[in-house]
């Protein structure tokens, strides 16, 4: 519990704390300077101990005061910039609780769309996709007073890689981690040249894509959604009529 108080320091004033020692209460007998504190100790110190950080910061959020509300918001997007994307992914339920939260206050609300910036910049496309439908409608939510930061994110969420918004421009790619190709996906793909064997999981997977935006078709027309409107309108045109409806059904 120690540890988990020096780190919570830490986020707080960064400038004040230093986070090799705090990790290195647990990682090590003596505090072990910041040169040493590899990707991997720091992995495994956050793992044991994020729950309990972020079901303290969930509090925090619920029972401070303004400034302390503010504090803790800024402390916990310091918190998702060091937590790898998978271990991310693993808690997305927590991490999307504290992220309403945030939205649901006024005060906390440009903290809040930091943080979700730098928790969508961890995840891979494919982990994106997960939590789609729910971050863009409680993003939706702060559209009218926040419409340049809920516009970037939106780009994040819901994008093309064959995009391009005017004429001349260049196409606006996946801003996460692509999955890469497997010796699994090669094995079921036997027979095929790698060359094919990419271009059919890219295939699968703009696919799958184009079914989720569709769920999306409901998008509030607003000035600052164009492009993101555009991306969906698209994603239908290129859907069979079929996949139309059981995306549609199935979202109703």
């Amino acid at each position: 519990m120690y540890s988990c108080t020096c780190l919570l320091r830490y986020l707080f004033s960064p400038s004040q704390f230093d986070l090799s020692s705090a990790i290195g209460v647990d990682t090590q007998p003596t505090p072990t300077p910041a040169a040493e504190i590899s990707d991997e100790q720091l992995s495994v110190f956050l793992q044991q101990h994020l729950l309990a950080i972020l079901t303290w910061l969930n509090g925090q959020l619920l029972s401070g005061a303004v400034v302390s509300r503010t504090r803790t918001m800024t402390a916990f997007a310091r918190l998702l910039a060091l937590i790898d994307g998978k271990y991310l992914y693993m808690v997305r339920g927590k991490v999307l609780g504290l992220l309403r939260l945030g939205l649901s206050s006024d005060v906390l609300v440009v903290s809040t769309l930091e943080a979700w910036r730098v928790f969508l910049r961890k995840l891979s496309f494919e982990q994106v996709h997960v939590i789609l439908n729910e971050s863009v409608f409680m993003l939706v939510s702060v559209l009218e007073d926040h419409e340049d930061s809920v516009a970037e994110l939106l780009n994040l969420l819901i994008y093309d890689d064959d995009n391009t918004s005017e004429p001349g421009t260049q196409p606006n790619p996946s801003p996460h981690v692509h999955a890469h190709t497997t010796d699994t996906d090669t094995n079921q793909h036997e027979g095929q040249s790698p060359k094919n064997v990419t271009i059919d999981t890219r295939e699968r997977a703009a696919h799958s894509r184009d079914a989720l935006y569709v769920q999306l078709y409901i998008l509030p027309q607003h000035p600052a959604l164009e492009r993101c409107r555009g991306v969906v309108e698209r994603a239908i045109a290129r859907l069979s009529f079929e996949d139309f409806l059981v995306q549609v059904c199935a979202y109703v």
